[in-house]
């Protein structure tokens, strides 16, 4: 509980200290344009990010009921959203899996399950990543809509290429069950070392029936491939929605633009840069990539400060804020 805490005071910090970056040149002037928003399109940029993680849950819904029959989605919704509460809480949203499988646990989804779940479900969200961004590297090609030559454009290519790894490891490891029992091997007899592991032996055929368990899952789970392809399009329709809050934050602030493309784009690329920030929320990447990218089609003073504050409230602080008030009423009904 107390490192939570440092947490949300450590990105408490973050937001002020940027905030102040942010607002220090045009403070008037953002506050003025925040003021005159359009509640319309302010609510429905909100709406539109719950719809995300809305599509996000039933995904997940689908895989979990491959392993438990009467899993029902209120859960899975729940569960993405305490999932946002503790991504948004932890560096590179690392602690968001964990929590899935715990309370995967606690409905009764064993262990090796949950995890095979988390896998597969982050699989097909990286699949639907690089399918998008290659979409959108060769769309900026054509039209030429963002420099390529400059540090932000490089950044954004390392988030692309460290995704792609990332995905490639993840499919090494569900795929080759020896090279996955070779590094179980080598931390437990790291682990009995060090002391931290008494029988050795027992701790091998644990783990050794845990690693055959879920490579035969995922294995099985390479045959479906009907709902791989449905999971792959929900992603890619979440990712989209995800991508088009932007286009409605610029009318919540009453700038109406025609680059809808350019501005899916532009979001693409400012995820990429942001999401291995290793600070939570990206903080610092994602706010840097959204100004330079989007100073191309925003030049009014104080207009995207305003942008960049709307949307990270409703992308970001709003979906943290939601799912710690649900783990923490979660948590309670549990004690």
């Amino acid at each position: 509980m107390k490192r939570k805490w440092l947490n949300e005071i450590i990105i408490l910090g973050i937001t002020i200290v940027i905030l102040f970056f942010i607002l220090k040149d045009n403070f008037s002037s953002t506050i003025k344009i925040m003021g005159s928003i359009n509640l319309f399109y302010f609510i429905l940029a909100i709406l539109m990010y719950a719809g995300v993680f809305t599509v996000e849950a039933y995904i997940m819904f689908l895989l979990i009921k491959e392993y438990k029959k009467n899993y029902n989605f209120k859960d899975s919704f729940k569960l993405s959203l305490m999932t946002k509460f503790f991504n948004g809480i932890t560096p590179f949203s690392s602690g968001g899996r964990p929590l899935q499988v715990f309370e995967l646990k606690k409905t009764g989804v064993r262990m090796v399950d949950g995890t095979n779940v988390i896998v597969q479900d982050f699989v097909i969200f990286q699949i639907s990543l690089i399918i998008y961004s290659i979409f959108a590297f060769i769309i900026n090609a054509i039209f030429k809509i963002f420099p390529t030559d400059g540090f932000l454009f490089s950044m954004t290519v390392l988030g692309f290429i460290i995704n792609t790894v990332i995905l490639i490891v993840a499919l090494i490891f569900s795929i080759s069950k020896s090279l996955n029992k070779r590094i179980i091997d080598f931390f437990i007899n790291s682990l009995y070392k060090i002391k931290l592991i008494k029988d050795k032996e027992n701790a091998h055929e644990k783990c050794s029936k845990l690693c055959d368990e879920y490579y035969n899952a995922f294995k099985d789970f390479k045959h479906k491939k009907d709902l791989i392809l449905k999971c792959i399009i929900m992603e890619l329709i979440a990712i989209t929605l995800f991508y088009l809050v932007i286009v409605v934050v610029f009318l919540a602030l009453n700038v109406k633009t025609t680059h809808i493309l350019s501005l899916v784009i532009a979001s693409n690329f400012i995820y990429l840069t942001g999401c291995y920030v290793p600070i939570p929320g990206g903080s610092g990447g994602i706010e840097y990539a959204f100004i330079h990218y989007l100073e191309t089609f925003v030049t009014t003073s104080g207009v995207l400060s305003s942008a960049l504050i709307i949307w990270r409230f409703a992308t970001y602080y709003l979906p943290t804020l939601v799912g710690g008030i649900v783990f923490n009423i979660n948590r309670k009904k549990n004690q």
